[in-house]
C-alpha cells in the first residue's frame, strides 16, 4: 500500500519521534528484560557456551540453511 503524504510528513514529526518510537522502543525494552529475567532465558543463553557455532557465510552453512538453493534444475 503506498504511503500518502500525510503518512510521509508524520514520520518526520517530533510526535512520531518523542511519542510514537520511544514508547515503542522503551516497551521493547521493557519486553526483552522480562523476557531474560527468566530461568528458560539463562538456560537458552548457557547453550551458547556448549556448543560452537559457526559465524561465517560460507558454502557450507548457505547449503545447510538453504539445501533448496543447491539443487540444480534444468
Amino acid at each position: 500500500m503506498p504511503e500518502t503524504a500525510f503518512g510521509l510528513w508524520f514520520l518526520r514529526t517530533t510526535t512520531w519521534e518523542h511519542h510514537v518510537l520511544r514508547v515503542a522502543i522503551n516497551d521493547l525494552k521493557r519486553l526483552v528484560d522480562e523476557i531474560n529475567a527468566r530461568p528458560a532465558a539463562a538456560k537458552a543463553m548457557a547453550l551458547k557456551d556448549q556448543h560452537k557455532f559457526k559465524t561465517e557465510m560460507d558454502a557450507e552453512a548457505l547449503n545447510a540453511m538453504f539445501p533448496h538453493m543447491a539443487v540444480k534444475v534444468a
